[in-house]
């Protein structure tokens, strides 16, 4: 998804629409951008929700300098995810974001980061490529670990869209009931506006597909397999 080229960051717009449209539907009060490359999703945040503190979380210094972070975000941390996130285990968010970002990770990784931030966010939204290979040195800069709706069967409330080689995520976490809204609703809101999808900047429009069509996010909410607990809890923020 995400590819470096002498520098140069690009991230392909599959799915920019959607995302600028969740985090106004959202209205976070506090981000955190984990691998914030070169800002991009600092930037659609500033535009969509102007009032948020967001901090960046970005493990290579000179990228986040060179990208000029600081100018984007209230708070940039050049700190690896795992290191930063056991480090400051009392921190909570309205939303987390993770574009771009969670294929450099070994799925392990991955898997402990996702587990980890959703007893601590409201939503957890992340963006990734479906099988695009990328070996790089040193071996954060390549694609680790491939994800698929398959892998977020653990997670009882989540949406998602795909387009082309281009994936979308939202995963209702166990905070902020009070201060995000509920995924149903913002489900509903998305399906609703149409957004543009638009796969020709990616290089795969081919094989008689259409390179564009609307947003349809899936909801899935497993209230069954929960804990009669968890089931309230998921219930009052579905």
């Amino acid at each position: 998804m995400t590819a470096r080229d002498e520098g140069v960051e690009h991230s392909w717009s599959v799915m920019d629409g959607v995302v600028e449209r969740l985090i106004g539907l959202i209205n976070p009060g506090v981000i955190l951008d984990v691998g914030a490359g070169s800002g991009k999703y600092g930037r659609m945040a500033r535009r969509c929700a102007p009032l948020c503190h967001q901090t960046a979380l970005e493990y290579d210094a000179q990228a986040a300098q060179a990208f000029d972070l600081t100018a984007v975000y209230d708070e940039v941390v050049c700190q690896d995810a795992l290191s930063f996130l056991k480090a400051n285990p009392l921190k909570l968010y309205d939303l987390v974001i993770l574009g771009d970002v969670i294929e450099h990770f070994l799925k392990s990784e991955g898997l402990d980061i996702l587990n980890f931030l959703n007893y601590r966010a409201g939503y957890l939204l992340i963006v990734t490529p479906d099988a695009m290979p990328m070996a790089r040195e040193p071996y954060q800069e390549g694609h680790n670990s491939v994800w698929t709706v398959r892998d977020f069967h653990w997670h009882d409330n989540f949406a998602w869209e795909k387009f082309g080689p281009v994936q979308l995520f939202l995963l209702r976490g166990f905070e902020r009931w009070n201060a995000v809204p509920a995924l149903a609703d913002i489900v509903a809101e998305v399906n609703k506006a149409d957004i543009a999808l638009d796969i020709r900047d990616t290089g795969f429009a081919h094989h008689g597909l259409p390179f564009s069509r609307p947003c349809r996010l899936r909801h899935h909410l497993d209230d069954d397999s929960l804990p009669l607990g968890e089931q309230a809890l998921t219930w009052r923020a579905r």
